[in-house]
């Protein structure tokens, strides 16, 4: 089984070079001042968002939502597929994952072992994130969700509302592909390197 492509609620992909957290210009609707990348200030302790507390380990996470809440503005499912043990894929996630979201602050909420860590997330975005290691013979799937909302400037945790206008969703899309985009870079330099060692320890 080769590379899955990334997936996104009701969204067909293109993709644009960028960081994870990057900003992008302009705003999104006319209730915002500045860009996605706007300097984050300090807030209270705030609830775990519901996607963090209900997110399932299972393709289904990309279609559930609860029952009165609306989907985050990022609902991005993807699935690498890595030659490699196990083991080696999920000390490779337990070692690395605080580099790869430089401009999100990432607290782990569920420690699942070989199957994969859960996070809540604040900074440019508000919400959780997850990676779930799917036994997958002759390797393992490799499984990234990730599911928030911009936050307002000044807040590491407060949501920004959004507009409905053209310009709007033209910048939400064009956020949703920079994030996608940038993940899909940590997963196939995590797959090539994995793969590479696996080779040369048969």
């Amino acid at each position: 089984m080769g590379d899955q492509k990334p997936r996104i609620r009701g969204e067909a992909l293109g993709y644009t070079c960028g960081a994870i957290g990057g900003d992008i210009d302009g705003d999104i609707g006319s209730d915002f001042d500045g860009g996605i990348g706007s300097a984050v200030g300090s807030d209270a302790a705030v609830p775990i968002p519901w996607h963090a507390t209900d997110m399932p380990s299972t393709h289904k996470a990309l279609d559930q939502v609860p029952i009165g809440e609306c989907a985050p503005i990022l609902d991005i499912v993807d699935e690498t597929f890595i030659r490699a043990r196990r083991p080696d894929v999920a000390l490779a996630v337990r070692e690395r994952w605080a580099a790869w979201w430089p401009s999100l602050t990432l607290e782990v909420y569920m420690d699942r072992g070989f199957d994969g860590m859960r996070w809540t997330v604040t900074g440019d975005v508000v919400g959780s994130a997850e990676i779930w290691l799917e036994e997958h013979t002759p390797g393992v799937l490799l499984h990234h969700y990730l599911r928030a909302d911009p936050t307002r400037p000044g807040s590491a945790y407060e949501p920004r509302a959004v507009g409905s206008g053209r310009r709007a969703q033209r910048q939400i899309a064009r956020l949703r592909r920079r994030y996608v985009h940038a993940w899909k870079k940590i997963a196939w330099s995590l797959k090539d390197e994995l793969e590479r060692d696996a080779r040369q320890h048969r």
